[in-house]
């Protein structure tokens, strides 16, 4: 009953004489609310978690009223919010096809076909219109060659004596929350120093590597290594250290309104990147080239340990014009 489609179910919607095309689109919505317990693997039936908040239904009856009521609604089954993250991720495709199946209109409801591009996309994440830019460097890159150099000198002497003076001349160290320092500095790097033009694919790279490579030693030991940093504290540090010296406006476009890794936090973001997109941005990308850059970040932060519970933010660097300066 709970995989049934809700024309078939309502009776306000119910179709009478269903053909066997309606049938096939009802099947669709089946394989939608299958799919919703794949991508919810504690969920083990469509609105469970409604019935059972709903305390005791004493009849199959108002078990069908209750259901009935939230179909009306339009009311999709609440997700497991312990698999947030992996829905934002690894099971993307998967909670795509089944929002997509799972459409009250049953005329808008995702094809077999359809489906089956969407799984076939999944595999090659990337949009056929984005350029893949490779850096030499990495906020890791310090710190790896660091204990390679550690390593062949205490394999060399197995005296402590070096490894103790190495251990003291690690200052470009760019893992410890310098993220927001980093991406102050590189869209500074972007903004006053990268040409536009033919070369900008050729110098943006070199601007960012060297700012991965020699910020951290010169922001470092101006910030508190255990605490984390939001763009504006940043760059304000940045500014105050005539590390940076342009002068930036900075607006809240997203100010923590839903968590990172959620469908609506997500659908919100990839939205408002393609409205800047459109209208404030120097390079005009498709919603598909900003959709796979959202995938990029959203894995990242994934990898990185950022918790479902996280509030998301996204803040706008503008330029002021030199009359301000």
């Amino acid at each position: 009953m709970v995989y049934e489609a809700p024309e078939l179910f309502v009776r306000e919607i119910h179709i009478s004489r269903a053909s066997i095309s309606d049938f096939m689109l009802a099947d669709i919505w089946a394989l939608g609310m299958i799919l919703l317990s794949m991508i919810n693997p504690s969920v083990k039936y469509p609105y469970r978690s409604e019935l059972r908040s709903a305390g005791s239904l004493s009849s199959q009856d108002e078990f069908k009223i209750f259901l009935s009521s939230l179909l009306r609604q339009k009311k999709l089954p609440l997700p497991d919010a312990k698999y947030v993250a992996q829905r934002a991720t690894v099971w993307r495709g998967l909670e795509e096809i089944y929002r997509r199946c799972a459409n009250f209109d049953r005329h808008s409801r995702l094809s077999l076909r359809e489906a089956a591009n969407i799984m076939s996309r999944e595999d090659k994440r990337v949009s056929t219109d984005l350029d893949v830019l490779h850096l030499k460097v990495s906020q890791a890159t310090a710190v790896q060659q660091f204990d390679q150099r550690l390593a062949i000198q205490l394999k060399d002497n197995v005296s402590e004596e070096p490894a103790k003076q190495l251990g003291c001349a690690l200052n470009n160290d760019g893992t410890i929350n310098a993220c927001a320092f980093l991406s102050v500095k590189i869209a500074d790097a972007i903004l006053s120093e990268v040409v536009a033009g033919s070369k900008f694919f050729t110098e943006l790279p070199e601007a960012i590597e060297d700012t991965i490579w020699h910020l951290p030693e010169t922001a470092n030991v101006h910030r508190d290594l255990h605490r984390l940093y939001d763009a504006k504290e940043a760059y304000v540090i940045l500014r105050e250290r005539k590390i940076i010296t342009s002068l930036y406006d900075f607006s809240e476009e997203l100010p923590f309104d839903d968590t990172v890794y959620s469908f609506e936090g997500r659908q919100k973001l990839h939205s408002k990147l393609c409205e800047l997109g459109c209208n404030d941005f120097l390079l005009k990308n498709s919603p598909e080239v900003w959709l796979s850059l959202c995938i990029w970040l959203w894995k990242r932060l994934h990898h990185q340990g950022v918790q479902s519970d996280t509030r998301q933010s996204l803040r706008l660097f503008v330029q002021m014009p030199l009359k301000h300066l």
